[in-house]
């Protein structure tokens, strides 16, 4: 991460701040929520 940091000229406390944080999809995605929507879709398709 202090690479990517270096990088960005960014400190691993900004990252952490602004831009490492976890998304409503990403809690979706791991809940399996996006995977039932699919099946729901093509089953209704």
């Amino acid at each position: 991460m202090h690479v990517v940091c270096s990088q960005l000229g960014n400190s691993p406390r900004i990252a952490q701040q602004s831009y490492l944080l976890v998304t409503e999809d990403d809690f979706a995605k791991a809940a399996g929520v996006a995977k039932v929507m699919v099946m729901e879709a093509v089953a209704n398709s």
